[in-house]
């Protein structure tokens, strides 16, 4: 017998499978269906998997059309927590951020994303301290980590900067 779930899945099957074919103006059918998609049962790991999936595929799309990054990026966040789904979700999030690479307008639904597991990940650090299960505590707290990650985002900035403002021929040496 097949599930509902089941169903649905194999629609995300076919919709993934013409992704190389979607227009970059396409307006009616895929707002729908990544509308859809943070609707769908979240305890069913296999089809979370699969949506997840579809949304990696659609990165491109995705990329024309932020708007629909909204409600997406929590549910790929959601994701990273199910080791059955950790891995769409991730390779969907790797293929979103390789877009906002070219797209600058999914650079805010992935800072928002990463923002979103900071907090999660803060909130569950405090939670294991406040209950005394959290075992031995890390070196270097969050804050440290966060502190040490924005000097290294400040030099390769500084790099890319540098690299902008020296002539042509330089910035193409120095990119290759």
């Amino acid at each position: 017998q097949i599930c509902d779930w089941q169903r649905i899945e194999s629609c995300l099957y076919c919709i993934q499978s013409i992704h190389r074919y979607i227009p970059s103006d396409e307006n009616d059918f895929l707002p729908f269906c990544m509308n859809l998609i943070p609707q769908l049962p979240p305890d069913v790991s296999p089809l979370r998997f699969t949506a997840s999936l579809t949304i990696g595929k659609y990165a491109a799309w995705l990329a024309t059309h932020p708007q629909h990054m909204q409600p997406l990026m929590p549910y790929l966040a959601q994701g990273l927590s199910n080791a059955k789904c950790s891995t769409a979700a991730a390779v969907a999030i790797k293929e979103l951020c390789e877009w906002s690479n070219q797209h600058v307008a999914l650079g805010e639904p992935v800072l928002q994303l990463y923002q979103g597991i900071l907090s999660a990940q803060e909130q569950q650090q405090q939670q294991h301290h406040a209950d005394g299960s959290g075992g031995p505590v890390a070196v270097l707290d969050l804050r440290d980590e966060l502190e040490i990650l924005e000097g290294v985002c400040k030099a390769v900035s500084r790099q890319l900067q540098d690299a902008s403002t020296s002539s042509p021929e330089a910035t193409a040496s120095y990119l290759t």
